[in-house]
This record gives structure tokens, sequence and C-alpha cells, in this order.
């Protein structure tokens, strides 16, 4: 009785490792989504605006709403 109970101990904490790893494979895939989303968002302001050109669309440009 008691390895009985030993290994229904041990599949819960085998499911519940296995439960974290694919939380943080999820994390990790939206972190790299994001980034390449940030990524193409900064490619597209132009260099010769300068910091002017971001800071507009940071503080949501009226002029565009």
């Amino acid at each position: 009785m008691f390895w009985k109970r030993e290994r229904s101990d041990v599949e819960k904490l085998r499911r519940q490792v296995e439960a974290d790893a694919r939380e943080r494979e999820v994390a990790r895939l939206n972190l790299q989504r994001s980034t390449r989303r940030l990524a193409r968002f900064l490619e597209g302001i132009p260099l010769d605006s300068g910091l002017a050109s971001i800071g507009n669309d940071l503080i949501g440009n009226p002029e565009k709403k």
C-alpha cells in the first residue's frame, strides 16, 4: 500500500512538471511573437524622422485618430 501512495505522488509530480514545461514553452513562444511584432513595428519607423516619430506613435498621435 505504501508504494501505491508513493507512485501516485510521483505521477502527480510528473504531471505538474509536464504542465509547467508546457506553460514555459507557451510563454517563450508568446515572447518571441511579441518581439517579432515589435521589430516589424520599429522597422517601419523612418530613421530620418528621429525620435519624434517614435514619441508620436507612443502617445497616440491625435492626427491619426
